[in-house]
């Protein structure tokens, strides 16, 4: 009787170590293990379904999209860093029914691998553990299209619409368990999240001209009806033991704030996201790049 209270015992502390080591794998606020999203970064490709020529009754341009990013969070003193560089495209087309109102459609993709690290809430003081997390995301969206003003000078697009965005999220931790009643035992962290949603897109861009380049600050936002889906795991390599818990889920949608530069001419432009004033939370360490050279042509 007695062995049996002591195994029972032991099995009941060992999974009271794993229980709450748990939480400690959880950065603050709750998001899971904390790898930074790709979204904004998709926000600039489609903000490229905002018009830079002039509405015109019959009007139909296409335009073509590729991009570069970097997303990375490299914060003095926190607990986690990682590295995301992605590519992605997109294709557009826009058609106006007068000088004031028109329609846009648009679709792409983008996806990211890069290197995560933190620290092991199972180990020694500096320990570190890594993963290779994965992102991939397919986005579609239908825009209506309004401009107070015309002519090929000072224009104010405002477009808003419905969007659809596919997006998933994947991380693998390995670790050893360096502490506790299991030390030496062997895990693997993980976790995956991902939405399958529709929602809504919303975008402004002012825009003027200076000789041969055409200038357009632009703002543009996407959200999901509903939030994502999001599933962390750790399990014992040794014992087989599984815990699992359901951390919470920030909206399914980016806003971006940036500049865009047209040279007229070759119909060719470069864009750019500001990270402090687009959904990136730089106060938390977080870094991103995204550059992305659009081309235009009318039919």
């Amino acid at each position: 009787m007695k062995l049996v209270f002591s195994f029972l015992m032991m099995v009941s502390f060992g999974a009271q170590a794993w229980a709450g080591a748990l939480d400690g794998i959880f950065t603050p606020g709750g998001r899971g293990t904390g790898v930074i999203n790709i979204r904004p970064a998709l926000g600039n490709l489609f903000a490229r379904s905002l018009p830079t020529t002039p509405l015109e009754k019959g009007l139909l341009e296409g335009k073509v999209a590729v991009g570069v990013f970097k997303m990375g969070q490299d914060k003095d003193g926190a607990s986690i860093k990682q590295s995301l560089p992605g590519s992605g495209g997109a294709l557009s087309l826009l058609y106006g029914f007068s000088k004031h109102w028109g329609v846009t459609a648009i679709a792409g993709f983008a996806g990211a691998k890069g290197d995560f690290q933190r620290i092991n809430p199972y180990g020694n003081v500096g320990d570190i553990v890594s993963g290779k997390p994965e992102q991939k995301a397919v986005n579609a969206a239908l825009n209506l299209v309004w401009d107070g003003f015309s002519g090929d000078n000072f224009r104010l697009p405002v477009m808003l619409g419905l969007s659809y965005l596919k997006y998933s999220e994947s991380l693998s931790i390995p670790f050893t368990i360096l502490q506790g009643p299991l030390i030496n035992h062997r895990g693997v962290m993980s976790e995956d999240y991902s939405y399958d949603e529709f929602g809504y897109s919303l975008g402004l861009a002012p825009q003027f001209n200076t000789g041969q380049f055409r200038w357009v600050p632009f703002f543009f936002s996407t959200s999901a009806v509903n939030k994502g889906k999001r599933k962390y795991m750790e399990r014992d390599l040794d014992t087989g033991q599984v815990y699992t818990a359901t951390p919470n889920t920030e909206e399914s949608g980016t806003v971006v704030t940036g500049i865009q530069v047209v040279y007229r001419p070759w119909n060719l432009s470069y864009s750019y996201i500001s990270p402090s004033l687009s959904d990136v939370r730089p106060q938390d360490g977080n870094t991103m790049s995204s550059h992305t050279l659009t081309f235009s042509r009318k039919f």
